[in-house]
């Protein structure tokens, strides 16, 4: 027996539609049948509940609109001519310091950005899109145009790293995407992220070491080895994630940050090609040294000058290397211990 048929019921701005609605009983579930966009779907009830049922649809409507939605705001980037160096080399001329010299256009609105910082790569800036801060990274001036569209090129492979990653459970920036802009009138391919201030963790990064603070150890604890590892217990893990991956990175993507009372890795500049390399698998110890060395020296880097001089287990780890040598092999062992469970299925991933 049919209990409504509705022809059509929903409409899309692009003539998708949701259309042959039937909804009928299936022995002790309600059953939807009717075809979403181009493709057929059939739904069932857990139960005889028309809300149910209707739950299930809602949400295949609600995926449906965000892909759209997505492919909308996904536009299609010339980077070729985007980062042509003659365009580059204009956008470079551009840019002077004075602030009513330089100006971002986004989404046709022009805006006065607010530097942050800038490195080899990348210049980031703050802006405000409808209230709501972003960081927006630029190549830098530091290159000539050609070597410049080349690096940038590189750069934009980030947003897709970025997600490779977070899908693995990993602590990456919570926006980074592609995003066209206006640089002086000119069009660039720009990145936005989500401000480190913005995030619901603390995040150290190590190009900004004078800003940082450890929050795990005060300048009066005394620690050791044993008790610094630890503050690595969840760090650890990470590492045997990465390496059973095979996710290759470079030492300056790795960081560290503070969430819910537990010091984790913090991965940016992605820039890499291919996270992936299959020699990590045949040499996890080798990988895993060279993972747990970047942690503690990312650690060490979340100290600022005034913690070094006050602490002394930390001065050592610093500047003994008979102390660093052996917190690395410890870092090194948990790390490997991890992988085994992962692999074993004695432990999940993140």
């Amino acid at each position: 027996m049919k209990v409504c048929n509705s022809v059509p019921i929903y409409n899309f701005t692009d003539n998708s539609r949701i259309y042959g609605l039937k909804t009928r009983p299936a022995k002790d579930k309600l059953q939807f049948h009717g075809i979403i966009n181009s493709g057929q779907k059939c739904f069932f009830s857990k139960s005889n509940s028309i809300l149910d049922l209707f739950k299930n649809i809602a949400g295949s409507i609600r995926k449906l609109t965000e892909n759209i939605n997505k492919s909308r705001l996904t536009p299609v980037l010339d980077l070729d001519k985007m980062l042509n160096p003659d365009n580059l080399y204009m956008i470079m001329n551009s840019k002077i310091r004075g602030k009513k010299d330089f100006i971002f256009q986004i989404n046709g609105k022009k805006i006065y950005p607010k530097f942050l910082n800038s490195g080899g790569t990348k210049a980031v800036y703050q802006v405000k899109i409808n209230d709501t801060p972003y960081a927006i990274a630029i190549c830098s001036r530091a290159n000539y145009p050609e070597l410049q569209a080349q690096k940038w090129r590189n750069a934009l492979n980030e947003p897709k790293n970025t997600e490779i990653l977070r899908n693995l459970g990993l602590r990456v920036n919570d926006i980074s995407e592609i995003y066209p802009i206006k640089i002086n009138g000119y069009n660039f391919p720009a990145i936005r992220m989500k401000p480190y201030s913005s995030h619901s963790f603390q995040i150290f990064d190590v190009k900004e070491r004078s800003h940082n603070i450890n929050p795990v150890i005060d300048a009066k604890d005394h620690v050791d080895n044993e008790k610094c590892a630890g503050f690595f217990s969840q760090i650890s893990k990470e590492i045997a994630i990465l390496l059973a991956n095979n996710i290759s990175l470079k030492s300056d993507s790795i960081n560290l940050c503070f969430d819910k009372g537990n010091l984790h890795l913090f991965f940016n500049d992605l820039d890499m090609k291919n996270l992936i390399n299959p020699d990590i698998s045949k040499n996890s110890a080798k990988y895993a040294e060279y993972y747990s060395q970047n942690a503690v020296l990312a650690f060490l880097k979340n100290f600022n000058d005034k913690s070094f001089q006050t602490n002394e287990y930390i001065k050592n780890l610093n500047r003994s290397t008979k102390t660093y040598k052996e917190f690395v092999e410890t870092i090194t062992r948990k790390s490997l211990s991890e992988l085994e469970a992962l692999k074993t299925g004695s432990a999940k991933l993140l």
